[in-house]
């Protein structure tokens, strides 16, 4: 564990910012999170602001129920819980542990990086000192609050410790789903579970507990993220070149999808497109209807 970093910014502390002009931003995750900063997918250091996938995530995460999300590729899901976590963890005034895990090692010391990140963007005066900064912990020295950083192909996994806020990441991927949904209720002791996945299979471990769930065997507040609610996943048509959309022909399955989900040409391309790329199988995976 790393010693407490001097020059990382004012090392102001979270209850005399609590006291600030700033307190009600610090009190109200959404509006935190959107003055928080991100690498995006183009390298770019860019503002968070958050989707409406995202919105309704840190929503969820606020209300009483564990949390189970699937969704498709590339929505901001992962970012929006690291995002609540980093905001829970800032704004704690007692040394609580959150932890973020993904099926492999490399993945989620991606997610603690995330976090680091949206703390070094800060600016300098709410920056705050740091205990703990390494590949799977990063700690707040004035609170002792922080997130770690664990990996579920790792045989000692959960066992080692206890937190107050548990999120697992493509929870569809990791291998003896049940050991892993144990040892982390066991090691929250009451705290908040968040499963968050990509499908994997028919009868994977998020299917299994969408369906508990449907059959009132488990109490998730479930959230589904068809790829056609991302507002992104979308293509322009072709216009001509007097400006006019070029007529495009579309095949009988696609008007049945259109009328089924009130799809547009622009959503109806990117998904032609995408299978063109993935194949119609893989894109099912990737990206649920």
């Amino acid at each position: 564990m790393a010693g407490p970093q001097k020059g990382r910014g004012s090392g102001a502390t979270i209850k005399r910012l609590l006291t600030t002009a700033w307190a009600p931003v610090l009190s109200d995750p959404l509006l935190f999170i959107s003055k928080l900063k991100i690498i995006d997918k183009q390298g770019k250091r860019v503002t968070l602001t958050p989707n409406a996938e995202q919105i309704e995530i840190v929503q969820a995460l606020e209300g009483d129920k564990d949390v189970l999300i699937l969704k498709g590729r590339q929505i901001g899901s992962s970012t929006a819980v690291c995002a609540w976590m980093f905001w829970k963890a800032y704004v704690s005034t007692e040394p609580i542990t959150l932890a973020t895990m993904s099926h492999k090692s490399s993945s989620a010391r991606h997610l603690l990086s995330i976090i680091k990140a949206m703390h070094d963007s800060l600016p300098p005066k709410f920056q705050r000192s740091i205990s703990a900064d390494n590949g799977t912990e990063f700690r707040f020295g004035d609170t002792g609050a922080g997130v770690i950083a664990v990996s579920a192909e790792g045989k000692g996994g959960l066992r080692s410790f206890s937190c107050n806020a548990l999120h697992i990441s493509e929870f569809a991927f990791a291998e003896n789903v049940e050991e892993l949904k144990a040892t982390a209720i066991a090691a929250l002791n009451g705290g908040r579970l968040v499963i968050e996945s990509t499908a994997n299979h028919w009868g994977d471990g998020v299917h299994k507990e969408w369906i508990r769930a449907e059959k009132g065997e488990a109490d998730w507040n479930r959230l589904f993220f068809p790829w056609f609610d991302h507002a992104a996943y979308r293509i322009a048509p072709p216009l001509d070149d007097e400006g006019e959309p070029i007529p495009l022909s579309w095949r009988d399955d696609e008007i049945a999808l259109a009328e089924r989900y009130e799809l547009d040409e622009a959503q109806l391309l990117w998904r032609r497109q995408r299978i063109g790329k993935l194949g119609i199988e893989k894109f099912r995976r990737e990206f649920p209807t």
